[in-house]
C-alpha cells in the first residue's frame, strides 16, 4: 500500500561539552546546539518541499545526539512500521574502523529498513547497486 504518514528525520552529534580537556562555555555549547537544530529543521522543509506527499501526512524532527540511538528510539516511541536511510560518503578506512550508522541502527529496530545511496557514493560502488 501506499504511505499514510511519513517523520523525516535528521539527527545531529551534539557540541562538544570539551576541546582537548579546556572545558567550553555552557552557552557557547547550547547556542552551537541550536545552531545546528534550527540547520537542520531547514533542511528538512526544503527536503519536505521537494516531495509530493498526496494525501500523507508528515511531521519534520531534528535531533540532537547518537544517530542509531536516536532512529531506533524514535522507531519504537512511534511505533514506526519501516526505517528509509539515506547512506552518506564514507571511506573504506572508515567503514573498517567505525561501524556505520545504518549497521548500527540494523541491530536496533525490529522494522524493515530501506537504504538509498547518497550523493557522494564512490563510483565503483555505484556499479554494483
Amino acid at each position: 500500500g501506499g504511505v499514510s504518514e511519513a517523520i523525516l528525520v535528521r539527527v545531529r552529534p551534539r557540541t562538544p561539552l570539551s576541546v582537548a580537556d579546556h572545558p567550553l562555555d555552557h552557552a557557547d555549547v547550547a547556542r552551537a546546539d541550536a545552531d545546528t537544530q534550527e540547520e537542520s529543521m531547514r533542511f528538512l522543509g526544503y527536503v519536505a518541499g521537494r516531495i509530493g506527499w498526496g494525501a500523507a501526512s508528515h511531521d519534520l524532527a531534528a535531533i540532537l545526539g547518537d544517530e542509531a540511538e536516536s532512529i531506533a528510539r524514535i522507531a519504537r516511541e512511534r511505533g514506526i512500521d519501516s526505517v528509509l536511510m539515506v547512506t552518506r560518503e564514507q571511506s573504506r578506512l572508515g567503514r573498517l574502523l567505525f561501524r556505520s550508522a545504518i549497521d548500527r541502527v540494523l541491530e536496533s529496530v525490529c522494522v524493515p529498513i530501506t537504504v538509498l545511496r547518497g550523493r557522494g557514493c564512490p563510483a565503483e560502488s555505484r556499479a554494483c547497486a
